[in-house]
């Protein structure tokens, strides 16, 4: 690692070489990378784009609960959870891909599958089972 930083700037002198230069976003499961490669005397600009989709979640139609009952979970494509929340009021923000929330309150559990779209806004409500 040559240089860290925290904001949405970094300027900063190196040699020539070849650089990988990435940024994520802490409160998000969410990054980008980029190759950059320097040349002596040539001054170079690494823009990275993270893209990623806002969602809120729904709790099923009738389902009353106080906050500290509900918890929610997003897994990716693979099984692997990207974010947790408990609370009726859930949103995340999270990169383009295949999803399933998982949704608990009492002894209430459900399921649905989601796609998150760059640049997205979309609400999931939980279905009654």
């Amino acid at each position: 690692r040559v240089a860290r930083a925290v904001g949405p700037e970094l300027a900063i002198n190196l040699p020539p070489g070849r650089y990988s230069v990435s940024a994520a976003l802490a409160a998000y499961p969410l990054s980008a990378a980029q190759e950059v490669v320097l040349e002596a005397g040539k001054p170079a600009v690494a823009r990275l784009n993270i893209e990623g989709g806002m969602v809120s979640f729904k709790p099923p139609l009738g389902e009353v609960a106080t906050n500290g009952d509900i918890y929610w979970e997003v897994v990716d494509s693979t099984g692997s959870p990207v974010w947790r929340a408990t609370g009726a009021d859930a949103k995340t923000l999270l990169a383009p891909g295949h999803y399933k929330v998982r949704f608990e309150a009492r002894s209430t559990r459900r399921e649905a599958a989601f796609d998150v779209r760059a640049g997205e806004t979309k609400e999931i409500e939980i279905g009654r089972g």
